[in-house]
């Protein structure tokens, strides 16, 4: 009976610590009618989709930068968006489109999760060119 009471903690502690991340991101830009700007759209891949606040996104030119976009998502508001951005999310999966930035041969950005209860996930960082 013990070792089952400290396995159900072990896995529970393991659960509440670890239940919602991003398991992936893709990244992809697409030309727009104007030289040198390009279009940007994430798609974020979460382990659990339950008490999640916001998703915040940062991307820049530089490791480590928001130069170019740097914004909180309100997890499932898809309503009151500046202007070039969406929100869509099924099951897991969340699409965002982060309207048009300047176009550079390397983008480096970072995701995480503000959960419910206050406190962030780590960041999931990528690079893509």
């Amino acid at each position: 009976m013990k070792k089952f009471a400290s396995l159900f903690l072990l896995v529970l502690s393991f659960t509440i610590s670890y239940g919602q991340s991003i398991t992936d991101i893709a990244f992809k830009t697409d030309t727009t009618s104007t030289p040198e700007v390009v279009s940007c759209k994430f798609i974020i891949h979460l382990s659990d989709s339950t008490q999640i606040d916001v998703i915040d996104i940062d991307l820049g030119a530089m490791d480590g930068s928001s130069d170019l976009i740097e914004y909180n998502f309100d997890f499932d508001v898809s309503s009151g968006l500046p202007t070039g951005f969406s929100y869509v999310r099924s099951g897991n999966s969340v699409y965002v489109e982060t309207g048009t930035i300047a176009e550079y041969p390397t983008y480096f950005g970072r995701v995480r999760l503000k959960k419910s209860n206050g406190q962030f996930t780590d960041y999931f960082s990528f690079t893509s060119n």
